[in-house]
């Protein structure tokens, strides 16, 4: 699935999604913030970090036991941060009525469980391989 950009709306945000949720870029992972070593950068632009957002949330990729969704692009084929970062982590907000956020993550740093990694295999959003992969901390 390509990567699309999406216009930002009056207040910075993205959204909504079917699910009438908003996304919010923070300054400090985009691509232009100054590097920093507690902070991952996306590489791809602003505008699709939000698709990104959407497939975790319309799809609700939804990880209980980290409080986050988590989303990828085609299989993990995509490559979302500086650094090599294949998989986009959006923690759970302190206050629902806030726009979510995230940035880019290697599976080592907060492996998704069992049971998303279940439903993704099942929905075809990864393959087996890839499961594995994410499992054993190479993505």
């Amino acid at each position: 699935m390509p990567l699309y950009l999406t216009k930002r709306n009056k207040d910075g945000t993205y959204g909504p999604t079917k699910r009438k949720h908003y996304y919010l870029p923070k300054k400090d992972h985009l691509k232009t913030a100054r590097k920093n070593k507690d902070k991952t950068r996306w590489i791809i632009k602003e505008g699709e970090e939000y698709s990104v957002f959407k497939i975790s949330n319309e799809r609700w990729y939804y990880c209980s036991e980290n409080n986050a969704l988590y989303s990828l692009v085609d299989d993990c084929s995509q490559v979302l941060g500086e650094n090599g970062e294949r998989i986009a982590f959006y923690g759970e907000r302190s206050n629902p009525s806030d726009p979510w956020h995230g940035y880019p993550i290697f599976a080592k740093k907060r492996i998704p469980s069992s049971k998303l990694l279940d439903k993704m295999v099942a929905t075809k959003f990864i393959s087996e391989s890839t499961r594995i992969r994410i499992e054993k901390s190479k993505l």
